[in-house]
């Protein structure tokens, strides 16, 4: 505390800078187990994607931070949180933060995270910026609750460091979204990118070459009792492996049964 009473901008900044880089490390953790599951041997190498973390805690510490202790200050001048329209006023400030600073700090994070990333801002921003806001928009819904508690009850100056404690999932859904891949479908401009429709897909054909008869291989019989299925993947080596590549939040490993 009382580095936030002698620092509050650079102290709501570094945090909002850790709980950023935490959620897109989780959500890059997330990522990397679903993909080490499902693609078995073929799976590629997990690992962290550190510039990808920078971008997030970069746009904490230099964009999102500031915006709340500003933001947040000016909305305790607007409508304070003492008196008789306290309530009132929290619940405004509640439905402001939610539906018109998420909306500015996903564009923000997606402008930020582009640049950091070495990606093209408008494409991106065209491509994920609905997805993504959808995504914040109901993380944000869920925790209306203890958003409206901390208007409502902590002074101006705990706002930015309780909302931070909410946001970890708020980021890890951002960032999962803001980095998935394009569907099957989607427009090129779209793909590893982001969401298009199939109607731009199909405005921009790409001309195939002819598909060439391909001999049918002659099936062979199996022997059923001999066959095994083999999994994707073992549960314990997948979570290995993604522990390897972030050390700092391990998953539990599975334990053989039988």
């Amino acid at each position: 505390m009382a580095s936030l009473a002698a620092r509050p901008l650079l102290t709501k900044s570094a945090t909002t800078a850790t709980v950023e880089l935490l959620g897109d490390a989780f959500a890059q953790r997330d990522e990397a187990l679903a993909a080490a599951r499902s693609g078995g041997d073929d799976a590629p190498p997990v690992r962290w994607d550190r510039r990808r973390s920078f971008g997030s805690f970069l746009d904490g510490l230099c964009c999102t931070g500031p915006l709340l202790h500003y933001s947040y200050g000016y909305l305790d001048r607007l409508l304070p949180s003492k008196g008789v329209a306290s309530v009132r006023n929290a619940l405004v400030s509640t439905a402001i933060d939610e539906f018109i600073c998420d909306p500015l700090d996903v564009a923000v994070y997606l402008a930020t995270t582009s640049l950091v990333e070495g990606k093209a801002v408008g494409p991106r921003l065209k491509a994920k910026y609905w997805p993504t806001l959808r995504d914040g928009l109901l993380v944000s819904v869920a925790l209306t609750p203890l958003q409206f508690l901390s208007f409502r009850y902590l002074p101006v100056e705990c706002r930015v460091l309780a909302v931070n404690a909410m946001d970890m999932v708020w980021m890890c859904a951002v960032s999962l979204q803001s980095h998935a891949a394009a569907p099957a479908g989607a427009a090129p401009w779209a793909r590893g990118l982001g969401y298009g429709t199939r109607s731009e897909a199909r405005a921009r054909p790409v001309a195939q070459p002819m598909a060439q008869p391909v001999a049918q291989p002659v099936a062979q019989p199996v022997d059923e009792e001999s066959a095994v299925e083999t999994p994707p993947c073992e549960s314990q080596s997948c979570q290995g492996e993604v522990n390897a590549a972030f050390p700092f939040m391990p998953l539990p490993m599975a334990t053989a049964s039988g």
